[in-house]
């Protein structure tokens, strides 16, 4: 049983990875770890740490939790992308925040055009 979540876990990773466009290099470099464990992780070779996940995580910009979802099929690309402007927006001030909805909605063209 042990060796089938390690394995859903990894398959998880990467399939998270991928939706957010990132190769496991710049993965692997936006949490601090090195491309070979990032590689063996996702191939279900290596378990990793809470706090490895936390960080993974937090570079994919998704909750722990997102790891432990093996029901669901992999995210959307347009699903990773919004999560990761979402955090972005969370930790931005609330007048870069409110920048950043103005400049989304005059991009998908329901902002209101001066």
């Amino acid at each position: 049983m042990g060796r089938d979540v390690v394995a859903e876990v990894g398959a998880r990773i990467a399939a998270l990875r991928q939706a957010a466009g990132l190769s496991q290099a710049r993965l692997a470099d936006a949490s601090g770890m090195s491309p070979e464990f990032v590689s063996r992780l996702e191939r279900g070779l290596k378990s990793a740490s809470l706090l490895s996940l936390a960080r993974i995580a937090e570079a994919l910009g998704v909750e722990v939790q997102e790891f432990f979802r093996f029901e669901s099929g992999p995210p959307s690309r347009k699903r990773a992308l919004a999560r990761r402007v979402a955090k972005l927006v969370e930790d931005a001030s609330a007048t870069e925040a409110l920048k950043v909805a103005q400049v989304v909605e005059v991009l998908i063209g329901r902002g209101k055009k001066k």
